[in-house]
């Protein structure tokens, strides 16, 4: 029973040395090979924020252009027939 306790010790205490002995990466990942590739890719994306925002935005143009345009019919057609009081 205690030589197995000491053999199971043994064990632990080497993968703890092996373990302490890893060299840990930290930063951020590599997910990119080098700072041109990064910055293609955040350029890229920030094109894509703003390529969706001007869409937003010209759709909503778009939605009080036609309500506008729609008002001014009925402004000029009220302003041109004459009222019948």
């Amino acid at each position: 029973m205690e030589t197995i306790i000491e053999t199971n010790n043994e064990v632990q205490s080497e993968q703890v040395d092996t373990f302490a002995g890893q060299k840990r990466s930290f930063g951020r990942p590599k997910k990119y090979f080098n700072d041109d590739d990064r910055k293609e890719a955040i350029r890229k994306q920030q094109l894509a924020i703003k390529r969706i925002y001007a869409q937003k935005k010209a759709q909503i143009y778009k939605d009080d252009m036609g309500f506008l345009l729609e008002y001014l019919q009925t402004d000029i057609e009220q302003k041109i027939m004459p009222k019948d009081n």
